[in-house]
């Protein structure tokens, strides 16, 4: 695949068109009998989410025929495609809908997001809002980008911070382990604003446009964090596992931190006191 303008296009309108066939229709239209769990009560996957990534899927091996596709529902069938993320020479990673929980009980607070990886490394992204009809993107080394629908194009930076502790964050403290929690709960009391939208999608939008600042979360599963990830950082920010290495859409283990600078992901690390 190569890592193009019309590559990146031709994604977009992948993903654009399979969220107003099979998302937006069932958004606050959604029967109950297309509603099933998974993990837990509250883990939903929809039918929306399940034809979304079968019309992603199918349109991206037309596209790119040489392509490996990773969605989340196929590994929540099959668990063992997580592993050829690492050795794929061309992975595409979906997620179809981020945030069923908000979709299921009709808050607008959920996205699409794509990821192409190579060799186990992110080299592309795209993070898209299937409301409003936009989307925040990059391709490895070309800087990160805003668009939509209209044609609007826009240089992404993150936001810059002078105290960390003035900083707007996404910290979802439901995703530690229970021996964890109420530590990491005290670490909140020293921030002005600290937040969870159950979305990733929607908090590494926020992230590349500059409404919030940093991240940490204790799970990295691919579909949640390769494409927002690269944005991030292609914007200019700093982000990392916090034990030092760098991450991975291969890698299943880790701690992920995202700060704007390398010191204000130090400090960020130091305080919750995390690798």
């Amino acid at each position: 695949m190569d890592f193009s303008e019309a590559t990146l296009a031709t994604l977009i309108d992948i993903v654009r068109q399979a969220a107003s066939d099979e998302i937006v229709p069932l958004f606050r239209n959604l029967p109950r009998e297309a509603i099933d769990t998974k993990a837990h009560a509250t883990d939903f996957v929809t039918k929306a989410d399940r034809r979304a990534e079968e019309v992603i899927t199918a349109r991206v091996r037309e596209a790119f025929p040489i392509a490996t596709v990773i969605g989340e529902e196929a590994v929540a069938d099959d668990p063992g495609l997580l592993a050829k993320i690492a050795d794929a020479e061309r992975a595409v990673i979906i997620d179809p809908i981020d945030g069923t929980w908000n979709f299921v009980d009709g808050l607008p607070i959920f996205g699409v997001m794509l990821a192409v990886a190579e060799g186990g490394q992110t080299k592309l992204g795209i993070v898209y809002d299937p409301l409003g009809d936009d989307w925040v993107c990059a391709i490895e080394g070309f800087g990160a980008w805003y668009g939509n629908a209209k044609g609007a194009r826009q240089r992404l930076t993150v936001a810059p911070v002078e105290d960390f502790r003035h900083a707007v964050g996404f910290f979802s403290i439901f995703l530690f382990e229970d021996k964890a929690k109420a530590r990491m709960a005290q670490k909140l009391a020293a921030f002005h604003r600290v937040l969870t939208l159950r979305c990733s999608a929607y908090e590494y939008r926020m992230l590349a446009l500059g409404s919030a600042s940093f991240l940490l979360t204790p799970h990295i599963r691919p579909w949640d964090h390769a494409a927002g990830e690269l944005i991030f950082r292609e914007a200019g920010g700093h982000a990392a596992l916090v034990d030092g290495r760098p991450y991975t859409p291969a890698r299943e283990d880790g701690m992920l931190l995202l700060a704007p600078d390398e010191a204000t992901w130090l400090a960020l690390r130091e305080h919750f006191e995390v690798g």
